[in-house]
């Protein structure tokens, strides 16, 4: 692990990473809002978070990565543009990607795009590069509720139905909110879904 992490936080990352690699469901924090996530190589974690938010199985999952360079094994050709616009954009950013590679079809929407975000949260971080592939992410809300601003905002059903629940952040009161959602349309310009 790259990250100079207190022992708690190492051994918190360790359980969560045998969880995601059973195919459980974690509850953790992000760069954005509180998370539910998986290996994104189970697709019964994919699943168990679909029953956990009762939410329509159309509506696709974003993955989290560590970095420019992961994301580079999934999306081979990113637009110039984007690239420098993710390695200077303040907010956390998801972009929706037309064309990825070597991820399975049950993690992309019907048209096969997927949304990516790379986290630069040191606990997501640090949990991602421990497991060296991207994991899944969403809101921790049942769909339709409004989504936690912070892990005391968890709901009950949530934390009773996922498998690990991530220590780091749980002190925090600091209000997050969810990232910037963006495409890039055929003629490489930036379309913003969500700012």
């Amino acid at each position: 692990m790259r990250l100079d992490v207190k022992m708690n936080t190492a051994e918190d990352i360790l359980g969560a990473i045998e969880i995601l690699k059973r195919g459980g469901v974690i509850l953790y924090p992000t760069d954005t809002i509180w998370g539910l996530g998986c290996d994104i190589l189970s697709e019964e974690g994919v699943e168990k978070i679909y029953r956990i938010k009762r939410r329509d199985r159309s509506s696709p999952l974003i993955l989290l990565v560590s970095s420019i360079e992961m994301l580079k094994e999934y999306v081979p050709v990113i637009h110039p543009r984007l690239e420098n616009l993710l390695a200077f954009h303040e907010k956390p950013v998801t972009v929706i990607y037309d064309r990825v590679v070597q991820l399975p079809s049950y993690l992309k929407s019907k048209d096969g795009s997927i949304g990516i975000r790379i986290t630069r949260e040191p606990y997501s971080q640090a949990l991602i590069e421990s497991l060296t592939r991207p994991i899944t992410s969403t809101s921790a809300n049942i769909s339709g509720h409004p989504f936690p601003k912070y892990f005391g905002e968890v709901q009950s059903d949530i934390l009773q139905q996922v498998d690990y629940i991530s220590q780091c952040g749980r002190e925090s009161r600091e209000e997050r909110e969810p990232s910037v959602v963006m495409k890039i349309d055929v003629n490489g310009e930036l379309d913003f879904v969500r700012y």
